[in-house]
């Protein structure tokens, strides 16, 4: 099959719906997060570097 017997075990849990917030790091480490756009920037230039999304010209 596609995957393995430990993450055929998790998939029930893919669906359920998880309230995460960066609220606490931001509280206590004085984290901030990236905006979308520097988030969207520095996806692409990681897959780029990767070799796994090429460049477009």
């Amino acid at each position: 099959g596609l995957f393995d017997g430990q993450a055929a075990q998790i998939v029930t849990e893919l669906s359920k719906p998880r309230n995460a917030t960066g609220a606490k790091a931001m509280r206590l480490l004085g984290w901030t997060p990236r905006s979308r756009e520097e988030a969207l920037v520095a996806t692409a230039e990681s897959l780029i570097r990767l070799g796994l999304l090429k460049k477009s010209k």
